[in-house]
């Protein structure tokens, strides 16, 4: 997704005999440091902008993402508002790369915009709300999305295109994937079972409440013990997604229709409904696939919409292979347990866990350490090329044309000067 990006792994080596190594757990901290631009967050290329806050700021971003008919990227735009807290003056930028930006109805400043940057710069009197619409570039956007998708329209064997109604055998195919998957560097190393299983069972029991997973809280250490000889080795690791979606044909523009991957219903006003939900990685499948077929009567685009949701993986993928916990488990049958996959499933849950943050920010929160909170939603919006509409070349008027139109002048104007005169 991010390219060559790949999280270096902390590890402390001990003077002991043993050569015991301490292998860091991965924080908000770390899923912060490791997400695209987060480093040209305060600083970016071309020109650096020190941040300056009064206080905290909390961050919501509403994120749309308009699709075209092949499942592309569109458009995307953001409105995101910030709400700074405390007295003092503000400078700070976040990074875009905007094409434009606009207030937002209820901002309390108006935003620049920098080679790309949206910049914020003003005075809290102890609590300020900025506000911003951002369109962004799709090109640029489309690596940083949770999801990416494969689409195909046909009527009759051709791909309906925008702006058309027609009528025909229709096929559609719609792939949606996770897009979130980046290079990480997890640790090999020999570990011993009993060491790890109080850890494994509090982070399952975390990840059962729904609450992600924080070194150094709740029972969970900054660091976990391994022995012998280590190593650095570089795994895909994917947030997992909850896909909610929708795909409706207008009432009467398609019958005969068969539906896999979903099932069709036919909604109280004749429309034709395709919902859908499904989480795709975090042990399940990383995409899904639907398919519609039927006969379309005067079919337009059809309406498509997905609210996808990053979160947490799910509990099931820290079970035990045996008995009812980890420590169950290394106390009965220790032997049975790998201490080195242990460890790789053990950070590989971490990180899956901790990475969402990378998606509750989607532009970014100045204060890193402030809330922040994202929504997503994909919608069948294709990009519509103008069209640049000659003009007609006025006719040329003929000789005898102009004698004419010059005579029919030349009598009008006797006749109302004759009319004028007997007044």
């Amino acid at each position: 997704m991010f390219g060559a990006l790949i999280w270096s792994v902390a590890l402390t080596q001990s003077a002991s005999a043993a050569d015991e190594t301490a292998v860091h757990l991965p924080t908000k901290s770390d899923a912060l440091a490791f997400a695209p631009y987060a480093q040209s967050l305060l600083y970016g290329k071309g020109f650096g902008v020190e941040t300056q806050l009064p206080g905290p700021v909390s961050d919501r971003e509403h994120v749309d993402v308009g699709l075209n008919t092949d499942g592309s990227i569109a458009s995307v735009e953001v409105d995101q508002r910030l709400v700074v807290s405390g007295l003092g003056d503000f400078l700070f930028k976040i990074s875009g790369p905007a094409r434009d930006v606009e207030a937002l109805p209820g901002s309390a400043s108006n935003p620049g915009l920098r080679k790309g940057a949206v910049l914020w710069q003003g005075f809290s009197s102890g609590r300020k709300v900025l506000a911003a619409h951002l369109q962004l570039y799709p090109r640029l956007e489309r690596d940083r999305l949770p999801l990416s998708f494969a689409m195909s329209i046909r009527v009759g064997g051709r791909p309906l295109e925008p702006g058309r109604a027609v009528s025909g055998p229709v096929e559609l195919t719609l792939t949606i994937s996770n897009n979130s998957a980046v290079p990480i560097g997890l640790v090999r190393a020999p570990a011993d079972p009993a060491a790890l299983a109080p850890v494994m069972d509090r982070v399952r029991e975390e990840l059962r409440r729904g609450v992600t997973p924080t070194p150094g809280k709740d029972g969970i250490p900054k660091t976990v013990p391994a022995t012998g000889t280590a190593q650095t080795v570089t795994e895909d690791v994917e947030v997992p997604v909850l896909v909610r979606g929708r795909l409706e044909f207008p009432a009467g523009s398609v019958t005969g229709a068969r539906a896999e991957g979903a099932r069709l219903r036919r909604a109280p006003n004749g429309t034709t409904v395709l919902p859908f939900e499904r989480t795709l990685g975090g042990g399940d499948a990383k995409e899904m696939t639907l398919s519609v077929t039927g006969q379309a009567h005067a079919l337009p685009l059809p309406d498509l919409t997905i609210d996808p949701v990053p979160t947490l993986p799910p509990a099931r993928e820290l079970d035990p292979p045996v008995g009812k916990s980890w420590k169950e488990a290394a106390s009965a049958a220790s032997a049975r347990l790998d201490g080195e996959q242990m460890l790789v499933l053990l950070q590989r849950a971490m990180w899956q866990g901790v990475r969402i943050v990378q998606f509750d920010a989607y532009l970014g929160n100045p204060d890193l350490s402030g809330p922040s909170k994202s929504t997503y939603l994909f919608r069948l919006a294709p990009h519509l090329e103008r069209t640049t509409v000659t003009p007609r070349e006025a006719p040329h008027a003929r000789p005898l044309t102009i004698a004419g139109f010059s005579v029919g002048i030349v009598l009008l104007l006797t006749g109302l000067a004759l009319v004028w005169a007997r007044s």
